[in-house]
């Protein structure tokens, strides 16, 4: 239940990617700020890649079902 009353269902799967996420953080706060640029440097990289990846693929190849 939520700070509103709200019952908050929370999958294990969700729960699994929540603690990824929350352990990630510990590990980028422990860097030094000369590493935390060269993290942010390299994922800004991934990030161009994997959009200029699904540009030249288009939507419809993520879509159909393997």
């Amino acid at each position: 239940i939520n700070e509103y009353g709200n019952i908050i269902n929370i999958s294990s799967a969700n729960m699994d990617v929540l603690d990824e996420i929350l352990r990630l953080k510990n590990i980028y706060y422990s860097l030094d700020d000369n590493s935390k640029k060269n993290l942010w440097d390299i994922l800004q990289a991934m990030l161009q890649l994997s959009e200029e990846y699904f540009r030249i693929k288009g939507p419809d190849y993520f879509l159909k079902k393997k």
